[in-house]
């Protein structure tokens, strides 16, 4: 890891609240939400074009919810990565969500709705 990928994975520990003593912690001793956290910091060091997040939110508190939400709205908000977000749970969708892609039960299969978020 770079000078500068270092600095800047501190400063996402630092907007999402992991402090040093965890974030030098062996992982399998964090809590299953710090796990989640710390994996989606991992995912953003070297500032992928493409970001694919899959059930990102499962086991995180309201709170870590939120913030990652912000977090990836922030993130996405700078333009250099698109976002893949999958999620059961529309309402889990961060709001810099502009198309959306759903699977809907359809008799005996499944038909799917794309558009824009409305």
């Amino acid at each position: 890891v770079s000078d500068k990928q270092h600095k800047l994975v501190q400063q996402w520990l630092d907007i999402l609240g992991i402090d040093k003593r965890t974030a030098d912690a062996p992982f399998h001793s964090l809590s299953w939400g710090q796990q989640r956290l710390a994996l989606i910091v991992r995912a953003l060091v070297k500032h992928p074009t493409l970001l694919i997040l899959d059930e990102p939110l499962q086991g995180l508190d309201p709170l870590n919810r939120q913030l990652v939400r912000r977090f990836v709205d922030v993130l996405i908000g700078e333009g250099a990565t698109q976002l893949l977000f999958v999620s059961h749970h529309a309402e889990d969708a961060p709001d810099c969500i502009t198309h959306r892609l759903a699977f809907v039960p359809s008799g005996d299969g499944y038909t799917y709705q794309l558009g824009p978020v409305a």
